[in-house]
């Protein structure tokens, strides 16, 4: 149940706007690139046949400066490391802007660096 209603009466546009998800590997095609991967969570604000306007990008890039990612914009994901991967991930759930988020071991590839700057 989210919100009072059953889960599988939801549409999955509606879902998505709801909840994101951060699973613990996360499959993202190689040769998209950190910014698309990470400007990725706006689909569930835009409609069929809907490109990303002017503030799904403004959200897609503030999630990445959040996440300390905005340098990976332009490198592909097949050149990342995990950690790398699973921060762009948690940039993407944040530019959905949704009301939850389910995280499925978030900081498991993260280098120790990044795992402090999580934690504080």
């Amino acid at each position: 149940m989210i919100n009072g209603r059953d889960v599988a009466c939801i549409p999955r546009m509606e879902l998505a706007r709801l909840i994101g998800v951060v699973p613990q590997i996360p499959l993202l095609p190689s040769t998209f690139t950190g910014f698309g991967g990470g400007a990725y969570g706006a689909q569930p604000h835009l409609g069929f046949f809907r490109y990303e306007g002017e503030k799904d990008l403004a959200r897609a890039w503030g999630a990445m400066e959040a996440t300390r990612t905005a340098h990976l914009a332009e490198r592909r994901i097949g050149e990342l490391s995990g950690g790398e991967i699973q921060s762009l991930v948690i940039a993407r759930v944040l530019a959905q802007e949704t009301q939850a988020v389910l995280l499925d071991e978030p900081t498991a590839n993260l280098d120790i660096g990044r795992r402090l700057r999580r934690s504080i």
